[in-house]
This record gives C-alpha cells, structure tokens and sequence, in this order.
C-alpha cells in the first residue's frame, strides 16, 4: 500500500477543483482504487520500459547526428563539382543547417508544450527525413542549402524531445544513465557514419546511375523515415497511454516518479515558469560548460571545409 509520503506527493485532484491539473494527477485519481496489494517491482518495471523506450530514443539521436554529418562525407565524393560549389558555398551550407536549428529552439520549445513530445518527435523525424531525402535532388548551391536549412529546423527538436521524454518514466537519479545511454547516438553514428562513407565513395557508375553521395542521402533519409514512423508507432505519448503497461503499472510509475515534483502531461503556458527556468543558474551553467567542447568542433570544421 502506499505510504503517507506518497500519497502527500500524489495528492488528490478533489483540492485542485476548478484548477487545470497535471494528467497524471488526474490519472491516479480515476486510479485510486487500483489493486497494489501485490507490489510491483519496480527494477522489473524499469527494465520493461527500458527496452520499451530507451532503444527508440537512442535511434532517434543516433540518426539526427548522422543525417547532419553525412554533408562532410558528401564532401570527400563529388558533391562540389557536381553542384559546382565554390569558395565558401560548402561551408555556408553546413553553417547555416545549424543556423535554422538555433532559430528553431525556441519555437520548439512552445509546441513541446501544446502537443504530446513523442508525436512531435516522431513527426520532426519524418519531416528531416524529406529534407535528408531531397538534398539527393539538388542541383545547385541554392537547392542543397534549401534541404539543409529544413533538416536543421526539424531536428531542433530532438534534445528538447528525448530529456523531457526522459523526464516522464524515469526519477532524476534514473535519467542520468538512460540520457548518457541515448547520447552514446553520437559515437555511434561516428562509427556508423565512417562505414556508410567509406560504402558510398565506392560507387561507380556501373553500380548506379547516381553519384555515390545522391544515393548515401536517399539511403539516410529511408532508415530516417523507418525510424520516424517507429517512433510515432511504438513511443508512448505519456505512460499514461502506454498499452504495454497495466493500471497497477502505470499508477506504480505515476507514483515512483512524482519525486521529480515535475509533472508528466500539461498543456498549459505558463510565462512564470519560462522566467524560473532562466534565473536558474544551473541552466546557464550547462552552457557555459557546452561551449568549450562545441566551439573547437565548428572551428576544426569551417578550417577544415
């Protein structure tokens, strides 16, 4: 049975009449009656929703990071002379991806809030997986930048997306190995995305009518458009509407997580809460810790292009 300290963390929905409360509060109210006679254990749980989620997750970041690095590749095949790019065009190209994704954060930030972070990722996805697609079709700077600018608009969102997914099923002391679990995308789609190159600079016009770097776009923007309908399919809004979970489950989860005192599913703005988030300065001390490894990064990149 609960104890006192969980049900004083729950709480019940009778106090907030009139208020616009958190779902999973409301949740656990229609649930106050669930069986937890027998307990659940809650290590099988984690590791149910562990394989449930945390493969999708590591998919999704994985594929972002490859789709966004497979420019450089594009760059060691023919893509400049088949484009007839010159002086900085290469490297604006791949500046200004990064440019409409910065502008896109914020944006991002308020459709997180008005619709469920799973179908929005999941969407994005799909969205960046046409972006990747198309670049296949350029013809000229113009058209390969068009492509590039999209694909850094829609994977604005992937970050956003996985922490605050993260934040749903997971305490804070769980979500620090699950979120270094799905961060390892980005060495894995190093290692991944040295083999996909060294693949496609092998193609000879024997093997396809299109040049090795048209037919490496095509093929990232296919597996992104697998993993973007995997994620609308398979990725739970909330675990609220998790069908692989049991009541008893999900009130466990709903319970076992309150102690992050961060709620599961709300769609209401609050300004309040986006001046809290800015005077906290742990936020502005993770950037400033981000900047030091990112900046070396860009620089080697722009000398390098």
């Amino acid at each position: 049975m609960a104890s006192s300290k969980e049900e004083a963390q729950v709480g019940v929905v009778e106090t907030t009449k009139g208020m616009e409360v958190d779902n999973a509060w409301e949740f656990l109210d229609h649930h106050r009656d669930a069986n937890l006679e027998d307990p659940i254990d809650l290590v099988k749980l984690r590791r149910k929703i562990d394989w449930r989620i945390v493969p999708l997750m590591f998919a999704a970041y994985t594929i972002q990071f490859l789709d966004k690095i497979i420019l450089n590749y594009a760059g060691v095949m023919t893509i400049r002379q088949d484009l007839n790019l010159q002086g900085n065009d290469f490297t604006n190209i791949s500046t200004f991806t990064f440019v409409g994704q910065a502008l896109f954060e914020i944006p991002n930030i308020y459709f997180l809030q008005r619709v469920p972070a799973a179908k929005w990722l999941g969407f994005n996805i799909l969205a960046w997986a046409v972006a990747t697609g198309s670049a296949a079709a350029s013809k000229d700077y113009q058209t390969l930048l068009v492509s590039r600018v999209f694909l850094g608009i829609f994977e604005a969102t992937v970050a956003p997306s996985l922490m605050l997914i993260s934040s749903q099923w997971y305490t804070k002391s769980e979500q620090a190995p699950r979120i270094s679990f799905w961060l390892l995308g980005l060495g894995m789609g190093q290692i991944f995305g040295g083999l996909v190159s060294f693949g496609f600079q092998h193609f000879t016009p024997e093997q396809s009518p299109l040049a090795g770097w048209r037919v490496m776009f095509l093929t990232l923007g296919v597996l992104t458009l697998v993993i973007g309908v995997a994620v609308l399919v398979f990725l739970p809004d909330t675990p609220m509407r998790a069908k692989w979970l049991s009541d008893n489950e999900k009130v466990a989860l709903l319970k076992h997580v309150s102690v992050n005192q961060t709620g599961i599913e709300n769609h209401r703005f609050r300004a309040a809460e986006v001046v809290e988030a800015l005077a906290d300065p742990q936020i502005w001390l993770l950037l400033v810790s981000i900047l030091p490894i990112k900046a070396p990064c860009l620089l080697t990149r722009v000398q390098t292009q």
